[in-house]
């Protein structure tokens, strides 16, 4: 048997004009088989418990703003149960109020919203917070009845 010594070798080429056909269909098999995984696992949780817990909020102070909607469109403002129609006299009561506690800087502001208030409203007061350096701000909400 003679074998050419001079043969070139062959190009081998693979027609890809179906591949995406494929990728595609294998991609949409997946999609279709695939189980979704069940985030409803409901776990027993035992909460922390103390029987101080009446001693530790009555320690907590706290300067408390109360936004209220009215049936005119209005907001009414409440900052430590004094009432006030405009965001410059709540703005005068919170310097007030610093100059009051400067001796505790870290004191917190309680914002307690009505749930017919825009939240421009709520950004407005914790604008008038930041620049009274209030800065440790928590939101009271009304507990879900089950």
């Amino acid at each position: 048997m003679k074998y050419k010594k001079n043969r070139k070798p062959r190009d081998i080429k693979f027609n890809t004009t179906a591949l995406p056909d494929i990728v595609f269909m294998l991609l949409f098999f997946f999609m279709v088989v695939t189980v979704m995984k069940d985030n409803n696992t409901e776990r027993a949780v035992e909460l922390p418990y103390t029987q101080y817990a009446d001693y530790i909020k009555a320690q907590d102070d706290y300067i408390s703003v109360v936004m209220e909607h009215t049936k005119g469109g209005d907001i009414n403002y409440y900052v430590e149960n004094k009432r006030h129609n405009n965001l410059n006299s709540v703005d005068n009561h919170l310097s007030k109020l610093r100059t009051d506690h400067i001796a505790e800087p870290d004191i917190s502001v309680k914002i307690k919203v009505d749930k017919h208030t825009s939240m421009k409203h709520v950004n407005e007061v914790k604008r008038l917070l930041q620049n009274n350096s209030f800065f440790k701000v928590k939101y009271l909400i009304r507990n879900k009845h089950v």
